[in-house]
């Protein structure tokens, strides 16, 4: 099914591209134009990491080695890397995506199978946490207990002139700012 996906993607990326060099708008082919560069670049991309994590998992799998979280992820990636791709080729073709005259009307029907089949993509989310949580018990296991999972944070230095005062905790939020004093409470030293 993740195979499935990559051809998919792969040839809605193919029909998007020979069309977008054939379509003109404004004087020139509609490649030309940054905003479908974009759409273009983002669906070779997603091809290609759909087919790494194919290669991977049929990798692992002729290895003999256990592959269900590879060949999970990869299923959930290519599938959805071919449900975008189908609809970015559509968008691409405009009006003519939606015409059978175009195979991208049958890639944009298509593709959504990809998400169901052998396992929903939802299902296919839970199997991969499991084997990710699985994966990381047996690895923290091996570690040695003595070095600590959570950074401890370090004393400031004294600053000479200002009375020393213990360091506050870091926010829970990495981008929250410090609250100014509420009105008539005192600033501390």
């Amino acid at each position: 099914m993740a195979a499935r996906g990559v051809g998919l993607a792969k040839a809605a990326l193919d029909h998007a591209v020979e069309y977008s060099k054939i379509r003109s708008t404004f004087g020139k082919p509609i490649c030309e134009h940054q905003s479908i560069q974009i759409k273009l670049a983002e669906m070779a991309t997603r091809v290609e990491a759909a087919r790494l994590l194919v290669e991977q998992a049929a990798e692992k799998y002729d290895k003999g080695e256990r592959c269900d979280m590879e060949a999970g992820m990869a299923k959930l990636f290519a599938s959805e890397a071919a449900l975008e791709n189908s609809t970015e080729s559509m968008r691409v073709h405009g009006g003519y995506g939606y015409s059978k005259e175009y195979e991208v009307e049958r890639f944009f029907r298509d593709s959504p199978l990809l998400c169901i089949g052998e396992g929903t993509n939802e299902i296919q989310k839970i199997l991969i946490a499991k084997q990710t949580i699985e994966r990381v018990q047996r690895c923290c296991r091996h570690r040695s207990m003595s070095t600590p999972l959570v950074a401890t944070q370090r004393s400031r230095p004294a600053t000479p002139g200002i009375a020393s005062r213990p360091a506050s905790p870091p926010p829970l939020d990495p981008v929250a700012r410090p609250r100014p004093p509420a009105a008539g409470t005192a600033l501390p030293p």
